[in-house]
């Protein structure tokens, strides 16, 4: 499990210009927990299914998971 709590004004930001590295740090099967407000919505990126959220409080947490990759 990887968890990532950024500053809230830059979560989109980070998640934009990381996904694709943050991949290399989630083994098969893991899963990244990435914190942000209530509000934010994180974009799908390539290598990564949304496989939840959850909401407590102010904050709401993307769980996602590793695509498989062929081969």
């Amino acid at each position: 499990m990887v968890f990532l709590d950024p500053p809230y004004d830059q979560a989109e930001a980070l998640w934009s210009q990381m996904a694709a590295r943050l991949k290399s740090w989630t083994a098969p099967g893991g899963v990244l927990v990435f914190e942000t407000d209530r509000q934010t919505g994180l974009e799908l990126q390539d290598g990564w299914i949304l496989a939840e959220t959850r909401e407590y409080g102010a904050a709401r947490f993307h769980l996602w998971t590793p695509t498989r990759t062929q081969g």
